[in-house]
Order: structure tokens, then C-alpha cells, then sequence
């Protein structure tokens, strides 16, 4: 995790664990490696004195933490601040919502193959989805292939499960299955034309996606 700030005075100071900053933290000189569960917090002081607001940002450690992942086609340049590593930076996209936070396509279906280097039990697997229609952004229908050698791909018997859905919200999917797997791929489809009545009508929907959590 590497922390900037454009105040011209003071100094980054930043603590682990969740616990309390102040200006008695540990100033920040170099990148910070995240390894598993983690909780950063952070701020700008000059002297005694608090000069920014805190950066608070939670990592939850999974399977798929910091994995490589394939994507068939890029999302949209002005939504791939992060490219392909923020579906498994361990950051959940938040409400209301930032660019930096999520990976958007449009007029296109999310194809995304996550390895985790060797064949794991698979006991679980949770997609985060943005659902935002006044954006034109859409929750897709989505389903899930695992592969032991990366070519073939097959659907495991998982139970799919919505967590939460409503106008403008995080909606995350769930599959439960008890399989082994090196590979997984998931496959979202969004709506090629938004429905009369909404904004946007007539246009390809957005999909927009944050996490990948393997467990």
C-alpha cells in the first residue's frame, strides 16, 4: 500500500491493526506490504497537530488475495484505475461509490480467471456487483466454471445465493459448493438494452464489479 498527500507540510504518520493514530504513529517512509487481514490508518500531522482527515481502509485476506487474474477484454478506461488486481486487493467497493474502487464495462460480458496457484478446496465463492441504475449501471447475471489445468472448465454443483439487492447497493453473490479447483472463472452478463421506463433506455447496461472472494 503506498500513502501520498499533497500537503506541501508534515508528515504521513499511519498505524496497523486498527489501532489508534496519533502524532506519536509510525511515520511513513515506504511502501506497506499487506499480507492478510489488515486494517491501515493514517493521516497528516505537522508537529503535534492533525492537518488531513484519517484514511481508514480494511484488507480481508482470502484465497484469491493478491492472485493473478486474466481478463478476456479490459474494462472501460475511465473505470480500470486499478486493472485486473482490484478484484483481489482484499477491498470491498464501497456505497456511494468511486471510480477507483470498481472495474466498469459496457456493451461487453466480464470474463475474469482467477489462479491460485495450486488446486484448493473451494468451499465458497463471493462476487460484490454494483447495482445503481441511474448510473446505468445494472447487477448482471453471472455464473461461475472451476478448471484443475486452466483449459478445462467445467459448472460445479454450487448453490448460488443473492445477498443483498435494492435500488442502489453493493449486491453480492454467493456460491457454496464443496469442490477442488486451481482455476476459477466468472462470467457476468449485463443487460445489452436498458429497459423502457429507466435512464438510459436503449443503452447497453454497465457492469460494474469489486471483489472476488475465494474461501
Amino acid at each position: 500500500v503506498t500513502l501520498s498527500t499533497l500537503s506541501p507540510k508534515g508528515k504521513i504518520l499511519f498505524t496497523l491493526e486498527g489501532k489508534e493514530i496519533n502524532y506519536n504513529s509510525t511515520a511513513y517512509t515506504d511502501p506497506i506490504l499487506v499480507t492478510g487481514n489488515e486494517t491501515i490508518k493514517a493521516a497528516v500531522f505537522e508537529g503535534t497537530i492533525q492537518k488531513s482527515n484519517f484514511y481508514i481502509q480494511h484488507f480481508q485476506s482470502n484465497l484469491a488475495f493478491g492472485k493473478p487474474v486474466t481478463l478476456r477484454k479490459n474494462p472501460a478506461t475511465a473505470y480500470n484505475y486499478g486493472g485486473s488486481l482490484t478484484l483481489v486487493d482484499g477491498k470491498t467497493g464501497r456505497i456511494p461509490w468511486l471510480g477507483s474502487e470498481w472495474l466498469g464495462f459496457s456493451d461487453d460480458t466480464l470474463d475474469a480467471t482467477i489462479d491460485l496457484g495450486k488446486e484448493m478446496e473451494i468451499h465458497s465463492i463471493a462476487i460484490s456487483f454494483l447495482n445503481d441504475p441511474n448510473s446505468w449501471i445494472y447487477t448482471p447475471t453471472s455464473s461461475l466454471l472451476l478448471s484443475s489445468d486452466g483449459i478445462n472448465f467445467s459448472s460445479e454443483r454450487c448453490q448460488k445465493f443473492t445477498l443483498s439487492m435494492s435500488k442502489n447497493s453493493i449486491e453480492r453473490k454467493k456460491y457454496e459448493c464443496e469442490s477442488k479447483a486451481r482455476y476459477l472463472k466468472i462470467i457476468g452478463t449485463s443487460y445489452k438494452s436498458i429497459p423502457t421506463g429507466f435512464p438510459g433506455k436503449g443503452n447497453p447496461a454497465w457492469l460494474f464489479i469489486s471483489e472476488i472472494e475465494v474461501n
